[in-house]
């Protein structure tokens, strides 16, 4: 997965436009180089395909081809606003899930819920999605029991590309970083980034 970015307290002049949302971020990675190239200058930066041929070395026909089909193979959630995800929210996932209230836990999750987990080969993480809502479940349930109920482990919330997050922290190290998407009140993906190298930058 894409490095996340923190956005908390991002610097005024960055737009929501400029940092991508982490959903886009990972579907963007699944375009090869010159289409990503062309989505991030023409949604992100606001260029116009004549630009952006210059800047790429293509013609703005062709600038124009490649944006149209890489609009077409992303399929972005509906997400919804991060500003209107309460910490109340937050708070209640951590809650049942040390509380291992499997019916309550379902509740804040959407039935097709799909859990990304990103670990680099370099700590355990789940090699496929986790899809659909008694997976998940069973899965967040299982990583908590074993890695993170010790009473060392110190969770903060956070926003990263302009998403709810929860920064997992163990002695002062920041060792998971998981990013929800919203859709009808409910989660519905949720991206565990536990590759040390892209934690670094949070």
């Amino acid at each position: 997965m894409p490095e996340p970015i923190a956005t908390e307290k991002a610097d005024a002049n960055i737009t929501r436009k400029e940092i991508l949302s982490y959903s886009l971020m990972v579907l963007l990675e699944n375009l090869n180089a010159k289409q990503r190239a062309v989505f991030i200058l023409k949604e992100a930066f606001d260029y116009d395909h004549k630009e952006i041929a210059s800047v790429l070395g293509i013609t703005e026909e062709n600038s124009r081809k490649i944006f149209s089909r890489a609009k077409e193979e992303l399929k972005e959630p509906k997400l919804t606003d991060s500003a209107s995800i309460s910490n109340d929210y937050l708070e209640k996932y951590i809650e049942v899930i040390y509380k291992a209230d499997t019916r309550q836990l379902e509740n804040l999750l959407q039935k097709d819920i799909v859990l990304i987990s990103d670990g680099g080969g370099k700590v355990s993480a789940a090699l496929n999605p986790v899809s659909g809502r008694a997976q998940v479940v069973k899965f967040i349930l299982g990583i908590n029991k074993k890695f993170y109920s010790k009473n060392e482990i110190v969770i903060k919330k956070s926003n990263i590309n302009h998403q709810p997050a929860l920064l997992y922290y163990h002695d002062n190290t920041l060792v998971n970083c998981q990013v929800f998407n919203f859709e009808n009140g409910h989660i519905s993906r949720i991206y565990f980034i536990r590759n040390p190298d892209k934690l670094q930058s949070l």
